[in-house]
């Protein structure tokens, strides 16, 4: 074996070109809108513009909530600044496997498998470490977990996970490398470094849970000294258990603040908390059972999509499955069944060989179950198939194609195959990358981005609503008709359609019309917020002054307003519609009641601080008393 053929790429040669490459593909995505859960996560999320209310550490996903408050505080909510940041954290994650399968290519068994390997001429790690991180950084199944601004949750609790592993490796490798003090320092240095970061990915997002079981792999499966060694990597299996210790006790951290006291979400009134009670009520939606049979197809829908990319939308219509006697249900259980026993298969048969690419091929394959189990299994989640739930798992079935690349190019003689090898890979990353800039055009206009949503979901009503609500925010409003009537047509009794066809009459001055289409939703739903709100509005604008009070004041009750701490915006908002009312009925301290409710909500709410120096003017110059 040629000594240069280990020999890594540097990270300083590694990092402008991903940068470029990662900038290239997301570019037409960076002046993106917010998109559907951007609202309650970040653009009416009050916490993240006070960066001292993060001082409590309180809260799930910790680390992606103050994330997001470090951008407000940058820009505000210019989307800029949170799109250029999802995409440094992708192309780090993408350096970071890189990292990763370059440092499993010095653990023992790989080692000993190069050493060892059937004869075959090996390609270089760092071919192989390229191959497998570009294919991550290129895909387009990954833009939901980039462009989609929310899904920081994904791409940054992968960060810190990819950071653990990667400080892990370098730790246990220099412990192999000798006994000098210097080199236990710099290990102790790692491993401490590596449990920072595990926390720190458990705080982040959920999926951060199986990063303990992949560590355990690592050091079992790879560690696994030679019979000769004699460094401190070839201790004993008890002192290696003691220092899985810390990692496997950091499988509580995401229990606890889950599940645990409402301090540990920040309060009862927090928008964590909130989201935390929201994340908890997503698991009595849909049962068990039927989540878990239903992500057998859904996970055969994930590996279809990492061969053929097509189709990529946000929402999917995927039914929930009733039977394991389901078509649907069967045939993907088997075959992922199968997939399964033959990455085990291949294990064995690669570590008896010592067979380099089979054991990382496996390893690739263990990778992807394993880490997909978080969200994919029986923890029930309201929807059952999301794209970036994809996103970390992808880092095995990404390292599974290239070392299977890598092997069936060892098998062809001659100087050329490694060239032709990259000629292949290279056509193939190219068509990666313009599908991804391609994705990323509809990620960048909402239109475009609905315009596919219903594309892909045409008979799902929800989906004709949101591509309405595009359309309005367009200032086409006849577009925006004929969406939400087609809406109606497949969900007669849609209150969001009817109350969005109200709002479009509204703003157009018919009131009349309007106001049928709000009483038309509320007799569907009488506790539908925003049919109330609206038709309080338009009554407003009539001059029914004392019925337009009556319809806010319902819709402060409802339970929308009760519990979304996130929607002090809306609230406040209702406050000042209110005191409005009451100022054109005259009732001004009553008016100076609501806006300061208003301004205790919301004490940015312009139009309530202006309205509350009025109407003090007004009370001053009355002489009346103030309470």
């Amino acid at each position: 074996m040629k000594q240069n053929q280990d020999a890594n790429i540097p990270i300083k040669y590694i990092a402008p070109l991903f940068i470029a490459l990662g900038l290239l593909v997301y570019s037409a995505a960076l002046y993106g809108p917010f998109i559907l859960d951007d609202a309650d996560n970040i653009v009416n999320n009050m916490k993240i513009r006070d960066l001292s209310s993060f001082a409590d550490l309180a809260g799930a996903r910790y680390v992606t909530y103050l994330s997001f408050a470090l951008n407000y505080a940058i820009s505000g909510l210019d989307t800029f600044g949170y799109h250029i940041s999802n995409v440094f954290i992708h192309v780090i994650n993408a350096i970071l496997v890189y990292l990763m399968v370059s440092l499993l290519a010095g653990t023992p068994l790989l080692t000993s498998a190069r050493a060892e390997s059937d004869g075959q001429a090996l390609s270089s790690t760092a071919s192989l470490a390229l191959a497998a991180s570009l294919l991550f950084l290129l895909h387009p199944l990954q833009t939901q977990a980039v462009a989609y601004i929310t899904q920081r949750f994904a791409s940054l609790a992968t960060l810190f996970y990819l950071l653990s592993l990667v400080l892990y490796l370098k730790s246990r490798l220099i412990s192999f490398g000798g006994e000098r003090a210097a080199h236990a320092r710099q290990a102790r240095f790692y491993y401490i470094t590596a449990l920072i970061s595990a926390v720190v990915a458990m705080r982040t997002k959920e999926i951060a849970f199986t990063l303990p079981f992949i560590v355990m792999l690592f050091e079992f499966v790879f560690m696994v000294p030679s019979k000769t060694a004699k460094s401190p990597g070839s201790a004993k299996p008890a002192s290696r258990w003691l220092a899985l210790i810390p990692f496997l006790l950091t499988l509580f951290i995401i229990p606890l603040f889950l599940y645990g006291p409402s301090l540990m979400a920040g309060g009862e009134s927090s928008v964590q908390s909130v989201m935390n009670e929201a994340q908890l009520r997503d698991l009595d939606k849909v049962p068990r059972y039927n989540y878990f049979i239903t992500q057998f197809g859904v996970i055969l829908v994930y590996i279809k999509l990492f061969f053929i990319p097509e189709g990529l939308h946000l929402l999917y219509d995927y039914p929930p499955a009733r039977s394991l006697a389901d078509a649907r249900v069967f045939l993907p259980g088997l075959v992922l069944l199968f997939i399964f026993g033959v990455a085990i298969w291949l294990f064995i048969r690669s570590a008896a060989r010592r067979s380099y690419y089979g054991i990382l091929a496996s390893l690739g394959i263990v990778w992807f179950f394993i880490t997909m189990s978080v969200e994919s299994s029986v923890i029930p989640i309201q929807h059952p198939i999301f794209e970036h739930r994809s996103y970390l798992p992808s880092v095995g079935f990404f390292i599974f194609i290239s070392a299977a690349i890598h092997y069936i190019s060892s098998r062809f003689k001659g100087l050329m195959r490694g060239r032709v090898m990259w000629a292949l890979l290279v056509a193939v990353l190219l068509l990666l990358g313009l599908l991804t800039y391609q994705r990323n055009l509809q990620w960048g206009d909402r239109v475009l981005f609905y315009e596919n949503e219903v594309a892909e979901s045409p008979n799902v009503a929800g989906r004709h609503i949101d591509l309405a609500n595009s359309y309005m925010m367009a200032g086409r409003s006849s577009e925006a008709v004929a969406s939400l009537r087609e809406a109606l047509r497949l969900k007669p009794d849609s209150v969001k359609a009817l109350t969005n066809l109200g709002v479009i009459s509204m703003r157009g001055g018919n009131y009349l019309d309007a106001i049928r289409l709000f009483g038309a939703a509320l007799e569907i739903d009488p506790a539908y917020e925003d049919a109330r709100y609206n038709i309080g509005t338009a009554l407003l604008n009539t001059g029914k002054n004392r019925e337009a009070i009556r319809h806010f004041k319902l819709a402060l009750e409802s339970e929308y307003a009760k519990e979304s701490v996130m929607d002090r915006v809306h609230t406040s908002n209702v406050h000042v519609n209110i005191a409005n009312a009451y100022v054109l009925t005259g009732k001004y301290l009553l008016a100076r009641e609501e806006y300061l409710k208003a301004l205790r909500l919301h004490p940015g709410n312009e139009l309530a601080a202006k309205n509350l120096e009025h109407v003090k003017r007004r009370l001053s110059g009355s002489g009346l008393k103030r309470p």
